[in-house]
């Protein structure tokens, strides 16, 4: 082996042990700090009356369906970035949050001059008018900081901007809403749960501002503006469609069924945000090893550690199905109870989201982001389409089949788009979508053991998982063996 050979096994090892550590605590903190907005949801159900749950939960909806709008999905652009302007980087991020400064405080200008018919279109109170621009330019700066910082391996820094998104909200708003319940309207409520939540998260966007422009001191380059605008712009398509994927349900039942039955669907969605924290978790610390190894061309690694994070995700999905009615009960108490009969098909089309959010990374290592743009928009038209009738004619829980069902369509579609660029034979999809069936079959039927004690269920998962990994045993060892060799 020549001295060339032994220095790439060298770096290659080194690059992957680090590469590890930082996906191992990016995973941790963002399932401890995601975990505190999910814990906090039963103290905002049993203060908050189901139509002002509802109602913010609408309020949130919109931000993530309009912010990759006026942002032009900009940060999408940071993670490709990386390897495009190496010793730019931080000069690229600061010229891309300018252009974010200016494309909001336009849009500003726009809300202001339409003031009356942006409040009554969007059904925004006063205090969501204000804090929707200034929390969106918030978010997009936050998000470009936190792809930096993932992708340069920064976990010590990424772990604290996390923790600072989500701890000071929550504490504040509860607060608050703990002070004022007993003597404030459903309306006042609504703007003590909005600003409580929202402004610290726009204190951290000025910081984080302040941050980028520090180490990056370039405000204005328009060749990075185009590089990120033909980078991105085809990813607002795919940044709205998700979005309208996953909040489009709510808005719809709302609209077609009441603030009370959006409620309880925004409630079973906080349960699948258990299974979604850990997907984008998982997401977010593997994508800067997985844009490195397709970088070498190293496909079969690749799809050796992806199956391996896609069995565990199924597995996880199976598990809250079975104790859905327990989860339900303890996020919102008996007023929600019938949000459990939606999470069968909602669990599953987290893990099929799971799948997705893989092609939008072959996507986007390959710069091929308007297969993305296609897919999103084909799959979200699916999504409405079927929510309009199915909604109107079976009622608000064929929302949850009608999500699931779009979910899958969009890997059908996103895998037949790609393959034309990297080869039908290196992506096994008849496997996968195989795979995919047959978690949604065994969520179905699962949610039948909703008739029988939770003691029962606790055995019949215990007996399942050991029947699972004696049949996986070897498989396992292999793994920890090859884990055990990387990290020597």
């Amino acid at each position: 082996m020549s001295v060339q050979q032994i220095r790439k096994e060298e770096s290659d090892k080194q690059y992957n042990q680090k590469a590890l550590k930082s996906g191992f605590w990016y995973v941790f903190s963002e399932i401890l700090v995601r975990g505190v907005s999910f814990f906090a949801t039963p103290i905002y159900t049993r203060i908050l009356p189901t139509a002002v749950f509802g109602n913010v939960r609408i309020f949130e909806s919109w931000i993530l369906i309009l912010v990759p709008i006026i942002s032009l999905s900009l940060y999408n652009s940071v993670e490709r970035a990386k390897l495009d302007f190496r010793e730019k980087y931080d000069a690229y991020i600061s010229s891309i949050v300018t252009l974010t400064l200016i494309l909001f405080a336009s849009i500003t200008l726009v809300f202001v001059i339409w003031k009356d018919t942006i409040k009554e279109c969007f059904s925004f109170s006063e205090s969501m008018f204000w804090i929707f621009p200034m929390y969106g330019c918030a978010f997009v700066c936050i998000l470009c900081m936190q792809k930096r910082e993932r992708q340069m391996l920064n976990y010590k820094s990424n772990i604290l901007i996390s923790f600072l998104s989500v701890l000071p909200s929550v504490i504040l708003s509860i607060t608050f809403l703990m002070l004022w319940k007993e003597k404030a309207t459903d309306s006042m409520l609504t703007d003590i749960r909005i600003l409580g939540f929202y402004i610290p998260l726009i204190l951290l966007g000025v910081g984080v501002i302040v941050i980028i422009f520090l180490r990056g001191r370039t405000f204005v380059n328009l060749s990075y503006w185009r590089y990120g605008v033909a980078y991105s712009m085809p990813l607002i398509i795919y940044a709205v469609s998700v979005q309208v994927l996953y909040q489009s349900d709510k808005i719809m039942i709302q609209r077609m069924r009441g603030d009370a039955l959006a409620g309880i669907y925004s409630l079973a969605t906080t349960v699948v945000y258990i299974i979604d924290i850990l997907s984008n978790a998982l997401h977010g610390a593997w994508t800067p090893w997985l844009f490195e190894k397709l970088n070498r061309g190293e496909i079969k690694e690749v799809w050796r550690v992806w199956w391996i994070l896609l069995i565990g995700m199924a597995v996880l999905s199976w598990g809250i199905v079975l104790f859905a009615p327990e989860a339900v009960w303890f996020l919102g108490g008996p007023k929600y109870k019938d949000a459990k009969w939606l999470l069968g098909s909602m669990l599953s089309a987290g893990v099929f989201q799971f799948v997705m959010l893989l092609f939008v990374a072959l996507e986007k290592f390959y710069k091929k982001t308007r297969y993305s743009g296609w897919a999103g928009l084909i799959s979200a038209g699916i999504n409405i389409s079927l929510n309009g009738i199915c909604i109107y004619k079976f009622g608000y829980r064929a929302a949850a089949y009608t999500t699931a069902f779009s979910y899958l369509a969009a890997v059908v579609i996103h895998y037949l788009l790609i393959r034309r660029y990297m080869g039908k034979g290196n992506i096994p999809m008849n496997k996968m979508l195989l795979f995919c069936l047959g978690i949604w079959v065994v969520n179905m039927f699962s949610m039948f053991s909703y008739y029988a004690p939770i003691y029962i269920r606790i055995c019949g998962i215990s007996l399942l998982l050991l029947f699972f990994g004696f049949f996986t045993k070897g498989k396992i060892k292999r793994f920890v063996r090859q884990w055990v060799k990387e990290r020597k």
